[in-house]
């Protein structure tokens, strides 16, 4: 059975993308780690827009699909909201059923 996708976006304060990387790998990152569906995490940003995107991939528990995001993610992610642009209401999640999965190469699909 393939994982299914979370692709977390945000924008982040300008004067707060170097504290807020440091951050995400600190906190955002174990927080993810933690969660017993875990599977990958990706982080991007750009220096130029200050636009984050996390991309994570959780084993899929039931033959449908979940499209809840992990808590302890969901948690950690909000403890950044004082430098998210927007706040808490700032973070977008899109939860997408990953079709097609090889070594280097990943097809996400909304669900």
């Amino acid at each position: 059975m393939l994982p299914n996708a979370v692709v977390t976006t945000f924008s982040v304060k300008p004067h707060r993308l170097k504290e807020a990387m440091a951050e995400l790998r600190s906190s955002v990152v174990p927080a993810a780690k933690r969660e017993p569906t875990f599977s990958c995490i990706a982080l991007m940003t750009s220096h130029s827009t200050s636009q984050c995107t996390v991309i994570t991939l959780w084993r899929n528990e039931e033959e449908t699909g979940s499209e809840d995001v992990p808590e302890g993610y969901s948690t950690a992610l909000a403890e950044l909201a004082d430098m998210i642009e927007g706040g808490i209401e700032g973070i977008d999640y899109n939860t997408c059923a990953l079709r097609f999965l090889e070594t280097h190469l990943m097809v996400f699909e909304s669900s």
